[in-house]
């Protein structure tokens, strides 16, 4: 049944969306499909190893590396961010409200959408967001609200989660990624850029207008908030341990909602790929209505890439779909086609 109702949506989208490549990944059940439209610009066949970037889709990711943080003890969600960066400037509202981890990974904390910074070497701004960039933004520029009364979409706040995850590990923030996903579920070519090695096997991204977008290497930072590359064999992967039904506490904390929309005096730039209900670690959710069953989703764009996936973990489904091309239109099509073949699919069978 998934193949059959794959291969329909995925017709769907090789003809609707029509960009130079898609990919399709679904999951039901212990069953999976994956589906390849269009060519691989680099050579070589679009494949289940071809490599793409999901964008903000790494947010979600950001959220399981710091729920295995909390699992192990070594990150508090209501913390203050300064337990982690003490040096870290601006992080007080002035009437005495502090910044604190959950309102990083829920998009409440006062942050602008992005960190304002020069292009740096080559054009590539991915390698300017840093720390001390971030310090010296906050220094100099007070938070737009008291953290954790409003919802903002802001790639920035994901930057300084990363860079507090990082010192909360002693490490990197890409050394935690690989720590606390990449590394435990057998993600090899999940990461933060891509090496070397790998650029033969890279998908390239094109802008609006067919040129293709130079691939910028991002820095550190930007792995929380969009510079995952992957394949369809690791997002497979992934979605799997995400619909497992083992236990497993940090899957428990990754998934569980901490804030309603109604606990929010404003909600902005949250709704583009589906109405936000509750917010979670990463993860925009989704109420179950008759159109539609309870979803975990998460959109991305970046680089020349826009990317969709949607969880429903009570029916054990998932959908990932790719685009390689800055379509805003082709985007929207890929969303509700892949919202849509949720609801379609009928879930694990007995």
């Amino acid at each position: 049944m998934l193949d059959d109702i794959a291969g329909m949506y995925g017709l769907l989208m090789e003809y609707q969306v029509a960009t130079p490549a898609s990919v399709l990944v679904a999951v039901m059940g212990d069953s999976s499909h994956f589906g390849f439209y269009g060519e691989n610009g680099a050579g070589g066949a679009l494949d289940e190893n071809s490599i793409f970037r999901i964008g903000s889709i790494s947010k979600a990711m950001a959220g399981q590396v710091m729920a295995g943080m909390i699992a192990d003890g070594k990150v508090a969600a209501e913390a203050p961010v300064t337990e982690y960066l003490p040096d870290l400037p601006g992080t007080v509202f002035p009437d005495g409200t502090p910044m604190r981890m959950i309102d990083l990974v829920g998009q409440a904390a006062g942050l602008p959408r992005d960190l304002p910074v020069d292009p740096g070497p080559d054009d590539n701004p991915d390698q300017m967001q840093t720390l001390p960039a971030i310090s010296a933004y906050l220094e100099d520029t007070p938070l737009f609200f008291a953290p954790g009364t409003r919802l903002l979409y802001s790639n920035f706040g994901y930057q300084l989660l990363g860079a507090a995850l990082g010192a909360a590990n002693d490490s990197s923030y890409g050394a935690a990624l690989e720590q606390y996903l990449t590394g435990p579920l057998g993600m090899e070519d999940t990461a933060i850029g891509v090496p070397e090695d790998k650029l033969g096997r890279l998908l390239p991204g094109y802008l609006f207008d067919d040129s293709e977008f130079p691939l910028m290497q991002p820095g550190d930072l930007l792995g929380a908030s969009g510079g995952i590359f992957t394949t369809a064999k690791d997002m497979e992967r992934w979605m799997r341990w995400n619909l497992s039904q083992e236990p497993d506490p940090v899957r428990d904390i990754f998934h569980a909602p901490h804030a309603d929309r109604s606990d929010f005096r404003s909600v902005s730039m949250m709704d583009e790929s589906g109405h936000l209900d509750e917010m979670g670690m990463g993860w925009v959710i989704m109420h179950e209505t008759e159109a539609q069953p309870y979803t975990l989703q998460k959109a991305g764009a970046h680089g020349g890439y826009m990317a969709y996936l949607a969880l429903a973990p009570e029916k054990q489904a998932a959908v990932f779909m790719m685009i390689n091309k800055y379509d805003f239109d082709a985007d929207e099509t890929m969303t509700a086609l892949a919202n849509s073949m949720l609801a379609a699919l009928p879930g694990a069978m007995d």
